[in-house]
């Protein structure tokens, strides 16, 4: 059903798949997953409006926000990656910043929910988010965008590189693979640092 729904390529599908996505309405995680899957594609072909584009950026960052499955984050995050990619033309670009803003507001908040011992397989998701980050920098941004976004994402590699170093030398021989992934975490914030250029800006939060 929910493959027939995307590929109407519609508004209207791209609506019930965010509502699919969202845990207060879909409380099987497996069907979230399923449907945040589907997000990417059919926002590339939905012809959105304006405000149709304001609307589901703010409804899928709510949705990554409640969020508990890394998988369903990673989908969310690559969501509204594709949101500032199809926004990119001269009439949607305060949707470009939007799109951009709800996407770092998600990641942030998932580095955050990385750091609990309880949540440390969100450490998947930040690693994906950072790399979507960095190929938004490289592909999207102009020197004076990243110089608008900078301290954002500043204070953004600053505390996913310290959740890197903490959680990459506290996990056991168990759990290899968030200890591998937590050094990709700390080694992509540098590299997106070094996109930034060398000089730091005042870090902010998200807003």
């Amino acid at each position: 059903l929910l493959q027939i729904v995307r590929w109407t390529r519609s508004p209207e599908a791209l609506d019930i798949l965010i509502e699919q996505s969202t845990p207060a309405i879909q409380k099987d995680g497996v069907i979230r997953i399923s449907a945040s899957r589907l997000l990417s594609g059919c926002i590339a072909a939905a012809n959105l409006t304006a405000p149709q584009i304001d609307s589901a950026a703010r409804r899928i960052r709510e949705a990554a926000e409640a969020e508990n499955n890394w998988i369903a984050i990673v989908h969310d995050l690559q969501s509204l990656s594709a949101m500032s990619m199809a926004s990119q033309s001269a009439q949607f670009v305060a949707q470009v910043k939007i799109s951009r803003d709800e996407f770092l507001k998600v990641l942030a908040g998932t580095v955050t929910k990385a750091a609990k011992p309880s949540d440390s397989q969100e450490i998947f998701a930040v690693q994906r988010g950072m790399i979507l980050l960095r190929d938004m920098l490289l592909n999207n941004s102009s020197p004076a965008e990243k110089n608008a976004i900078s301290a954002t994402i500043r204070t953004i590699t600053q505390s996913a590189s310290q959740l890197g170093k903490q959680i990459g030398t506290s996990t056991t021989a168990a759990d290899a693979s968030i200890a591998q992934s937590a050094k990709s975490v700390e080694i992509l914030a540098g590299v997106i640092d070094k996109l930034l250029g060398s000089t730091p800006a005042q870090p902010k939060s998200p807003s």
